[in-house]
């Protein structure tokens, strides 16, 4: 059986009833998402549907661990020094994690829920953060570049007409490092903004 999910005025599935489990008890499905499957009348809580809330037959329990009298434990690696509290270990993401976005696609409430297909993009805010930083950084160095380079261009014009007015001509300075480094710096703006 196939479950879809209604939430925020968003479509989201199919999922089977053992992802539709996984997923509620994981915490990311919620019981009052509204689910619908091929043969309900309506959409109707998920907590209500009689398949994702009725539980498996539990598995037999483990066998208890074996004690192992005089075994080495190797020493953990990521032990905090003496004194220091350790960090707590982080949860692995699964796919419907709270940074992960479901793009689903425009389906008209009429629509039949099987047209209501998503796909998930993995997407977090450090990545868009990270894209908008580099984006910046782009913008700024591709400004401070044109600004260095049409100084370095000012300074060996106006010495050049300085020097090309003075009677019996005169010396003038060229500012070419400043106009390549400026260039440079410029161009890597560029490559920085448009690959962010």
């Amino acid at each position: 059986m196939q479950i879809y999910i209604h939430r925020d005025g968003q479509q989201f599935g199919p999922y089977s009833v053992e992802q539709a489990r996984d997923y509620l008890a994981s915490g990311n499905l919620l019981p009052g998402d509204l689910a619908w499957h091929e043969g309900a009348a309506d959409w109707m809580p998920l907590d209500q549907v009689a398949e994702v809330a009725t539980n498996p037959s539990p598995s037999p329990e483990p066998p208890p661990p074996q004690v192992v009298q005089n075994a080495w434990i190797p020493p953990r690696r990521n032990a905090a020094p003496s004194g220091v509290a350790a960090k707590p270990a982080q949860a692995p993401q699964n796919a419907l994690s709270r940074n992960v976005t479901v793009e689903p696609r425009k389906v008209s409430p009429s629509a039949a829920p099987a047209k209501a297909q998503g796909t998930v993009r993995r997407s977090s805010p450090d990545v868009n953060d990270y894209k908008r930083r580099q984006r910046a950084i782009g913008a700024r160095n591709m400004t401070i570049g044109a600004i260095i380079c049409a100084v370095g261009t000012a300074i060996t014009f106006f010495s050049y007409e300085a020097a090309a007015t003075s009677p019996g001509g005169g010396s003038y300075l060229i500012a070419g490092g400043a106009i390549i480094f400026g260039g440079i710096r410029f161009v890597q703006g560029i490559v920085q903004f448009f690959n962010a």
